[in-house]
């Protein structure tokens, strides 16, 4: 019975020695990690932190465009000009119904192309679903002054034409135009008249990408009307 009883002790005194060495609890008692969680819920104890949120924050909000902002890519009505300044705006477009209307762009030179024919030719105030809505026989100061034409393009290959605008013989805008292989291609241009400009001849030369004139026409200057 002694010996029994000696055994048990020494059974005991062991545990504790590898238990503390090991970190291990003695037999029958509450094991750390519940411990540790029964200290987490016991009344009055600080919550645990919570993990920071993973989920990506949301997009920054676009904002509506003001009343009245012009819209980007906008036609030709839509650009804004300072009073008085002379500007030119350019925009090509192949004829409704073609079987053909490639892109256009400037050909290098070439002696063999076939020459641009000019189909039409008409000074007008605008230009609306790339037709002009009337003919210019005069122009008055600070008014638009637009270019549009009729060309056909049978070279086999996308071309250009430059329209320089000029007033009493002086430079004062010039605009690329690019034309299309086609049988008929509408492009056109504006300029507008400086304030200043009261009297003497507008006048729109327009060549093609080997340097030939295509056609040159002038266009009387009038003094503001009375109202």
């Amino acid at each position: 019975m002694r010996s029994v009883r000696s055994r048990s002790r020494l059974v005991a005194a062991l545990w504790v020695v590898v238990g503390s060495a090991t970190g291990c609890d003695e037999p029958g008692a509450p094991s750390s990690a519940s411990a540790g969680a029964s200290a987490a819920q016991a009344p009055g104890a600080a919550p645990a932190a919570k993990a920071p949120s993973t989920r990506p924050a949301p997009p920054p909000a676009v904002p509506s465009p003001r009343p009245g902002a012009p819209s980007p890519g906008g036609s030709e009505d839509e650009v804004d000009e300072p009073p008085g300044a002379g500007s030119a705006v350019a925009s090509g477009a192949s004829e409704e119904g073609d079987e053909e209307g490639g892109e256009g762009a400037c050909a290098a030179k070439n002696a063999a192309l076939k020459p641009l024919q000019l189909l039409a030719f008409t000074f007008t105030s605008k230009v609306d679903k790339r037709m002009p809505t009337d003919t210019l026989h005069v122009a008055y100061p600070g008014k638009r002054v637009w270019v549009h034409m009729r060309l056909r393009n049978r070279s086999g290959e996308g071309r250009c034409v430059h329209v320089e605008f000029r007033v009493n013989g002086k430079k004062r805008t010039e605009v690329e135009l690019d034309i299309g292989e086609s049988w008929n291609w509408r492009t056109y241009a504006f300029f507008t008249l400086r304030d200043s400009d009261t009297s003497g001849i507008v006048e729109a030369r327009v060549t093609d990408d080997q340097g030939a004139l295509v056609v040159e026409k002038r266009l009387g200057i009038l003094p503001p009307k009375r109202k």
